[in-house]
């Protein structure tokens, strides 16, 4: 009998309570469900909105030269750039170019604005360009006085513009930073969504090691795109082919045995580490390039070929040997790739019987006889600073008049279809030469949490 009181008096109970509140519990019911239903829509965005997502990356820079994808969240350039290597208007309706070919002027969009609200006077952009005079027209226009035409030049405006505090045009500005010494640490940036840290590390095994303790949840690296085989129940990877740079030998034609154009074939074909697929490098203009050369000499790995050539330079008595065994070559590398640099060190001695060793190289401004590195490849064709025989920057010191007066050339040039038949012949002479063993394009990775 108890028992049956206090049943009652719990449903009167709970009678009461839904009758009073009732409103409140029916949309406590469609809230839960709606929630329930919409979790996996509502998620992602009230992350974006209200947890940073923390991406880490490898190198050590300051603020005032922070890598290109960071820049690229904070500002625009005056121009943008196509796959291809050709420029577009970004901040500006158009330009004009002088008869001449020496005089650009700029017109900037109507209402752009700083980050700040502020509105962007064409007073306030500043690029620190060599040999070129600006003059301020207006508070829109800008003219870019050259000394030398050179038809390359929008593309130099490009780059991300910044006033003082390291304020954008956006869309995210920046938050906070904070600084190891003279080196940032953490750049936070915000935009009107979202918000972005990034996180610098001096290796990539401390980025990695970072990632995996859960200091961030994005990792950016470039090369090494392999992930242990213990991370794939926790991380993805996601590949981009870098055709914007390639990773290759340069030989230093000053070195009295690689003057020999001979043995520098020789060495290029006894290379295997060459990728069969679309990453392949074959010269040192990027295969999404209007200018690129299919058509040049790729040097595949071939042993006959290689020792045919190393026969031919002994008996032409190059260099300061004429025997196989009495030739030391030194790789010059930086630690990113020191296994690479390892696996030719074989092909060498096992194809050629040479003598290599390797030396693990800090500064790429060291004295080298060859040396492996990667190198960014310019958006337009011109490539006079990295080949011309008077640039301080062309690393292998080779001098080829003939060269040098394609590079000269296609600077100048105004005409597209004119452009792309020096810069094909350019290419198809360089690889005849052979100052340098083109090997791969590099892969960008992004690796994530599941």
């Amino acid at each position: 009998m108890r028992l049956i009181k206090k049943i009652r008096l719990f449903i009167w109970l709970f009678v009461g309570v839904v009758k009073k509140y009732s409103k409140l519990i029916v949309f406590s019911l469609i809230l839960g469900g709606v929630s329930f239903f919409f979790a996996g829509y509502l998620t992602p965005v009230l992350q974006k909105a209200f947890i940073p997502r923390k991406i880490g990356l490898v190198g050590h820079y300051t603020l005032i030269d922070l890598p290109a994808t960071v820049q690229k969240f904070l500002s625009s350039g005056l121009v943008d750039i196509t796959t291809d290597g050709q420029p577009l208007p970004q901040i500006v309706e158009d330009w004009q170019v002088s008869e001449d070919q020496k005089s650009y002027q700029f017109k900037l969009k109507d209402n752009l604005t700083w980050v700040t609200g502020e509105p962007l006077k064409a007073e306030e952009i500043k690029f620190e360009l060599k040999d070129v005079e600006v003059e301020i027209l207006d508070g829109q226009r800008l003219k870019f006085q050259l000394q030398e035409p050179f038809t390359p030049f929008p593309l130099l405006l490009a780059k991300p513009i910044f006033k003082k505090g390291l304020v954008g045009l956006g869309p995210f500005r920046l938050l906070k930073v904070k600084n190891n010494g003279q080196l940032v640490d953490t750049l936070t940036l915000k935009s009107d969504s979202e918000t972005i840290a990034f996180k610098f590390y001096p290796t990539e095994e401390a980025a990695k090691t970072a990632l995996k303790l859960g200091e961030i949840n994005e990792l950016r690296i470039s090369y090494s795109c392999q992930l242990e085989s213990d991370w794939n129940n926790y991380f993805t990877l996601e590949k981009q082919l870098q055709t914007n740079q390639f990773i290759a030998l340069f030989y230093n034609l000053d070195d009295a045995n690689l003057a020999s154009k001979q043995l520098r074939q020789a060495l290029t074909y006894a290379i295997k580490e060459k990728p069969t697929d679309s990453s392949r490098a074959v010269g040192p203009i990027s295969p999404a390039s209007w200018a690129f050369n299919p058509q040049v000499k790729k040097y595949d790995f071939s042993s006959q070929s290689a020792q045919e050539l190393l026969a031919q330079f002994n008996e032409e008595g190059n260099g300061e040997t004429e025997e196989n065994s009495e030739l030391n070559l030194t790789i010059s590398t930086v630690p990113l790739f020191l296994d690479l640099a390892e696996k030719i060190k074989a092909n060498w001695e096992e194809v050629l019987g040479l003598e290599v060793e390797v030396k693990m190289i800090d500064n790429l401004s060291d004295p080298f006889q060859i040396l492996l590195v990667a190198q960014e490849i310019p958006p337009d064709p011109d490539q006079y600073s990295l080949w011309h025989s008077t640039q301080t920057s062309n690393i292998t010191r080779i001098k080829s008049p003939k060269i040098d007066k394609l590079l000269e050339d296609g600077r100048k040039l105004v005409n597209t279809k004119e452009r792309k038949e020096v810069y094909l012949d350019f290419q198809r002479f360089l690889l005849e030469e052979r100052p340098a063993a083109f090997l791969f394009h590099p892969y960008t990775c992004n690796i994530k949490k599941k």
